[in-house]
This record gives C-alpha cells, sequence and structure tokens, in this order.
C-alpha cells in the first residue's frame, strides 16, 4: 500500500512541476523570436559603443548587478533572442523553486501550491518579460532570494546533522548575495519570518515570548547575513 501511494505522489509532483513549465511557456515563449530589446535594455549597446564596461557602469550604484550583467553579457552577447531564452530559464526555474516552497511549508495542500505557483509564475512581472536584457538581473536575484527561501525552510524541516547545516550555510550565503544584485529583494527576509513562523506552529500552550525566541533561534544566521549586508551598503559602501 505504501510504494503505491508514493508512486502517485511523485508522479503528482512531476505533473506538477510540468505544468508550472507549461504555464511559464505558454505565457512567454509562442512569440519571443519576434521581440528585441526596449525600455532598459540599451546599457550592453551603450557598453558596446562607448567602450566603457558593464561593471564600471554600474559600480557607483550597483556593483554586484554590474559583475553579474557582465558575466551573462559575455555569454549571450548582443543576440535579443539569446536574452528572452536565458530571462526565460531563470523566470522558470524560479517559479519550480516557489513550488518548492510553498510545498515545504503546506505539503498537505497539492492543489493549492499549484495553483498558486501557475498564477506566480505569470504575474508579478508579466511586463517586465520583455525587457530581458536589463530584467535579467532582477530575475537572477529572485530566483536567488527564492532558493535561499527553500534552502532555509528545508533546513527547519530536516534532522539535525551535517545535511542541515550545510542549508543553513548555502541559504544565509545567498543572503550575502542576492540583495546586493538588486536590493529591493531584501523584502524577501520579512517572507522568511513570516514563513519560518508558520512552518515551526508553537504549540497554542506557549506563550508569545517563547514562539518569538523559537524564531529567533532559527533565524539568526539570516538576519546576522542581512545586517552584514545593510552594514555593508549603508556604511562602507
Amino acid at each position: 500500500m505504501l510504494r503505491p501511494a508514493l508512486r502517485r505522489l511523485r508522479w503528482e509532483a512531476v505533473a506538477a512541476y510540468g505544468l508550472v513549465l507549461a504555464a511559464a511557456a505558454l505565457a512567454y515563449l509562442p512569440l519571443v523570436g519576434q521581440l528585441g530589446f526596449y525600455n532598459d535594455d540599451w546599457f550592453t549597446l551603450v557598453s558596446k559603443v562607448s567602450n566603457v564596461g558593464l561593471l564600471r557602469m554600474h559600480v557607483i550604484d550597483r556593483p554586484v548587478m554590474g559583475l553579474v550583467y557582465t558575466i551573462t553579457y559575455r555569454l549571450l552577447g548582443d543576440s535579443p533572442l539569446g536574452w528572452h531564452l536565458f530571462s526565460f530559464v531563470v523566470r522558470a526555474l524560479g517559479g519550480l523553486a516557489f513550488l518548492w516552497l510553498l510545498r515545504l511549508v503546506w505539503p498537505g495542500q497539492r492543489r493549492m501550491t499549484l495553483a498558486a505557483a501557475c498564477l506566480f509564475i505569470i504575474y508579478p512581472g508579466f511586463l517586465q518579460q520583455p525587457g530581458a536584457n536589463n530584467f535579467s538581473n532582477h530575475f537572477i536575484a529572485f530566483f536567488l532570494g527564492l532558493s535561499s527561501l527553500v534552502l532555509g525552510v528545508k533546513a527547519l524541516r530536516s534532522s539535525p546533522g551535517a545535511g542541515r547545516l550545510v542549508m543553513i550555510a548555502l541559504s544565509a550565503g545567498l543572503v550575502l548575495v542576492y540583495p546586493l544584485i538588486y536590493e529591493a529583494m531584501i523584502g524577501l527576509e520579512g517572507l522568511r519570518l513570516m514563513l519560518y513562523w508558520v512552518v515551526l506552529h508553537p504549540a497554542e500552550k506557549q506563550t508569545l515570548k517563547t514562539r518569538v525566541r523559537s524564531l529567533a533561534l532559527q533565524v539568526w544566521p539570516y538576519l546576522a547575513a542581512l545586517v552584514g549586508v545593510v552594514a555593508w551598503r549603508l556604511f562602507i559602501f
């Protein structure tokens, strides 16, 4: 009885992730070959004609974004199609990470989490997808932030041991990266607090003080990384 049930769950998960990818493909790929560069996609063109590198362009406000942009440009070049496909892949990975995150927090809500992930892969940011060149940086930061949340919640649901410590270290390490690509993503750390509160699910007899202390014991590595990022941004950079 157990094996058929596990097999059904496995196939359901494969189908769910496949549906999220299908929703993304239907939303973004039908006309992808006709898209070009739009709006703020001028950075790479200016870099090429002015001989001023993307890193130098961004060093005054977002040097980590400039580094990511430089690496991406070296890989993709000047082809609009390459940028659009790359941004689609990153966004799709973010949608898969979001579904994984939801199912870690609410493992019994398969239909709800699937519906939420299918909506998420399209909104928010549907109108930003055609600006694939410039917004690729945002999609990368968003994917890394979601990956940090996935690793953190996965660690929270794992037994103590080396594997859990590795997941915590990787999750906290990503906190040192993704807000520096695009600082607005820092709000994901507020989401982390809410998700951890749900996952920890303290017993009703516990006091609020006990619940807060339990939460603090779990989130301090990420808060420490976040404080380091904010301190560097405000007082050093």
